[in-house]
């Protein structure tokens, strides 16, 4: 059951004329959601300098990267998968596998990656050993936007909008995106090694901060609809090791951010009658693995 608020001002962007010729029954044919997208944003660190590896060639078969960025298309949705990430550095191959919750058509996710590539200097050999990522997903969040009037309730959620005429309507979302990795619970169980943990360590810690983006949906024709966000952060244990035996450990926390899009189509009988969601998607999430 739909409830209607307190009516306030309500200015999209119409798309003008795209379904003008269109009778009701051709609208909903005409209709497409958009595809999903999937971006994840792939820091390449070398554990000795801390910075950038330059050099370093991403690939993530069969997804596409460009400037290390690994984008993920939908038909429409996209289903939870593992993406594995593979680096060429100095003549030595390093991947790392990345978890992508579902995400619903229409929807856009941007995560954090992170990967320390080189060799430490020690006359050992140095290994990294991960534990299995945990992601806590965090509330829902509905962007302000002086352009969006939140004039309905349905469902507990009381941010639906109604496109109210017979064209589509097209806008922008302006959100904030939260990036980045933090690192916690440094210990060194053997002082001679101290330098390579915190190498390691030091490497990943580049803080967490937000960034702004845009999203852009378009509503069908008196259709209700409804935009939120959902920040995650995945925290994954890492284990450093000399010739096999553990000398530190540290945890890695790694941020995202999706923007997710749900909609009923014509639930006041405006001639298509009947309606569909997204309730699949779970939000955002990113693990680091080995």
């Amino acid at each position: 059951m739909f409830i209607k608020k307190m009516k306030k001002l309500f200015a999209l962007f119409a798309l003008a004329g795209a379904f003008v010729a269109c009778q009701p029954e051709e609208i909903e044919t005409a209709f497409e959601v958009k595809d999903a997208v999937v971006r994840i944003n792939v820091s390449i660190r070398d554990v000795n300098t801390g910075a950038d590896a330059v050099g370093a060639v991403l690939t993530a078969d069969p997804y596409h990267v460009e400037n290390n960025v690994v984008t993920i298309t939908g038909t429409p949705s996209i289903s939870a998968t593992d993406v594995e990430l593979k680096v060429s550095y100095e003549g030595a191959e390093y991947t790392q596998t990345v978890h992508v919750n579902a995400l619903a058509a229409a929807g856009e996710a941007e995560y954090s990656a992170y990967m320390v590539v080189g060799k430490p200097m020690s006359e050992v050999e140095i290994t990294i050993e991960t534990a299995d990522p945990v992601t806590v997903v965090g509330k829902p969040e509905y962007p302000e936007d002086e352009r969006l009037s939140h004039e309905y309730s349905h469902n507990g959620i009381d941010w639906w909008f109604y496109n109210d005429n017979a064209f589509a309507m097209g806008f922008n979302v302006d959100y904030k995106v939260k990036t980045g990795a933090t690192v916690s619970g440094v210990e060194v169980s053997n002082d001679m090694y101290a330098d390579v943990v915190n190498s390691y360590a030091n490497a990943l810690n580049v803080g967490a901060s937000y960034k702004g983006a845009s999203a852009h949906f378009v509503a069908p024709a008196y259709s209700l609809f409804v935009v939120w966000t959902i920040d995650s952060g995945t925290t994954t244990g890492y284990t450093v090791l000399a010739d096999g035996t553990p000398v530190g450990s540290f945890d890695v926390t790694t941020y995202g951010t999706t923007i997710n899009f749900d909609m009923v189509e014509d639930p006041y009988g405006h001639g298509h009658g009947h309606s569909h969601g997204y309730e699949e998607n779970a939000g955002g999430g990113i693990v680091i693995g080995e």
